[in-house]
């Protein structure tokens, strides 16, 4: 190959790789001199390189705060009643909120769910975005083998909430064959079920 054609688009990953490992250790003075001097009249790999670090601070900073939103989630007492539904107990937590176990005790039936809280704290446009998309997804979903969603809202703090159908499963898929001690043929059973249900999400586009 001709040397004036320049790097191949492979070789010009390795150094785009190379120079953001280098510089992503660095602090933001230091990485400046470092990434002019190193890419010298490359403006466009210099454009790239700082565009992959601006990436990077923007995803720790979103870590940061999803960490610190659980901190202070588990830091605060449950809400007795969310909408129609009676809140029994903590499920477990995530990086933008809590799933509950939760009760609908309106009058009209009484039913366990699974009640997904995003606190009011998290909330952010894209965010929005995002648990609209969930809602839109999980509606569409029509499978045995997949939770569906029942119902949704806002909290009157101003988070929003989805509620899930509730999948009694202590245990794990693994441990559930372990404690029943099932053999291939009911094992292989369970897996093809499990992909008959990955299949249904994919055929729509998940």
């Amino acid at each position: 190959m001709n040397a004036s054609q320049g790097p191949t688009p492979a070789e010009r990953f390795r150094r785009l790789e190379e120079l953001f490992l280098a510089a992503s250790d660095m602090e933001p003075a230091e990485r400046r001199d470092y990434l002019q001097t190193a890419c010298g009249d490359d403006l466009e790999l210099l454009a790239d390189v700082e565009r992959l670090l601006g990436l990077e601070t923007a995803a720790e900073a979103r870590l940061d705060h999803a960490v610190a939103g659980v901190v202070e989630s588990l830091a605060q007492p449950l809400p007795d009643r969310i909408g129609p539904y009676r809140i029994l107990e903590s499920l477990g937590q995530g990086g933008f909120g809590t799933v509950l176990l939760a009760e609908r005790d309106d009058g009209h039936f009484h039913k366990r769910v699974a009640l997904k809280l995003v606190r009011s704290e998290m909330w952010s446009p894209d965010l929005e975005e995002r648990l609209r998309q969930e809602r839109q997804i999980l509606a569409g979903l029509d499978h045995p083998n997949i939770a569906r969603i029942l119902d949704g809202g806002a909290t009157e703090d101003g988070g929003a909430y989805i509620v899930m159908e509730l999948v009694e499963a202590p245990r794990t898929l693994i441990e559930h064959c372990r404690d029943h001690n099932l053999g291939i043929e009911r094992r292989l059973k369970l897996f093809r079920g499990v992909c008959d249900a990955v299949q249904h999400a994919h055929q729509r586009l998940i």
